[in-house]
């Protein structure tokens, strides 16, 4: 299953736990962390670009040997 970018996701759909778990989601929400979402009401989304930028930017590179 790969994250598409012009798709919405939900905290629990099967995708986003390649992220991080429900609980680790909601707890990087409360702190400001983690990839951006939109909040509508009690219901949270993720659009697929906005995680897949947030990837991107945490990707770190292993050092030359």
């Amino acid at each position: 299953m790969q994250i598409q970018p012009e798709t919405f996701y939900t905290p629990q759909d099967d995708v986003m736990r390649v992220i991080a778990a429900v609980q680790t989601l909601a707890k990087w929400r409360h702190e400001n962390r983690g990839p951006a979402y939109i909040k509508s009401g009690k219901r949270i989304i993720y659009r697929g670009s906005d995680i897949l930028e947030w990837m991107d930017k945490n990707r770190t590179e292993p050092a030359a040997a």
